[in-house]
């Protein structure tokens, strides 16, 4: 095997997903090669930077909820009036037996309920997309969505669940649509400039910045990826997916799947060489 061909398939090997004969060539090439060694210890690197930022708690700025649509605001009250028809709805409390004690609940105003609801749907729709600015787009295309077929939603089931069900739908949608597209083949000898080339290593940064800062540099970085190499990089590193279950819900080839995630982290990879580069 040749530099590009061992350092192609150096994810797999890290993550214990090749065959036996494989793995010896790829280990056999290592051993000569300080070059593709040095890639391994990037691969490595970068995998555990991943698995340490995933472990903290992803949140969008401060800015980001500060964008309330009125718009929006208002005209989620048809879904509000289906959820509680009771009137007066301000202050109401009502009674559920759950057996033998009686027990009551509050009954929101309808600035109470969708400041709740936006709020929460917003981190999710953060949460599937790592990107602020596409969290509100499919925020907004979801309603869109629901105000559609508002006839399907069944109001003595959680609106919640219904509207995420929506959102997580579109967003899987479009990153299908995004790793389906023919996309030109971008060899490892053409994206490092060739086998002789200083690669670009991820655990520099470890050494010039705090965990804070590194995870706000991390954070901007995952955010600046396609849809579609986003989407590997959270299945894989968030929620601990494996590659056949991701490939799965994108409708592709796990070997496609596999593909993905090194494009993925190469992206990544160029992106955090940069911010090495001008610290």
């Amino acid at each position: 095997m040749d530099c590009n061909e061992v350092r192609e398939l150096l994810n797999d090997y890290v993550n214990d997903e090749l065959d036996d004969e494989q793995k010896d060539h790829v280990k056999e090439h290592l051993q000569n090669c300080p070059n593709c060694r040095k890639e391994r210890e990037n691969v490595v690197s970068l995998d555990n930077i991943l698995k340490s930022f995933a472990k903290e708690r992803v949140e969008p700025s401060l800015n980001f909820f500060n964008r309330i649509s009125q718009q929006l605001k208002s005209s989620f009250k048809v879904f509000f009036d289906l959820i509680y028809p009771e009137e007066p709805r301000v202050l109401q409390m009502i009674t559920i037996f759950d057996g033998r004690n009686p027990r009551k609940r509050y009954t929101p105003s309808y600035k109470e309920w969708y400041d709740k609801f936006e709020k929460d749907m917003l981190k999710k729709a953060y949460k599937l997309t790592l990107n602020e600015e596409e969290a509100w787009d499919l925020y907004k295309d979801a309603y869109d969505q629901a105000l559609k077929n508002e006839k399907s939603y069944n109001p003595k089931r959680p609106f919640e669940g219904w509207f995420y069900t929506i959102m997580r739908n579109l967003w899987y949608k479009k990153v299908k649509e995004e790793a389906k597209k023919e996309i030109p083949y971008d060899s490892l000898e053409t994206y490092y400039g060739g086998a002789g080339m200083d690669v670009p290593h991820p655990v520099d940064l470890l050494e010039k910045v705090d965990r804070e800062e590194l995870n706000a540099i991390i954070q901007e970085a995952i955010e600046k990826l396609e849809p579609d190499c986003r989407y590997a990089i959270i299945s894989i590193y968030f929620e601990d997916k494996t590659y056949a279950e991701a490939a799965e819900e994108l409708e592709i080839d796990e070997d496609d799947f596999k593909s993905l995630i090194r494009r993925a982290k190469r992206a990544l990879e160029k992106k955090l060489k940069d911010k090495i580069d001008k610290l």
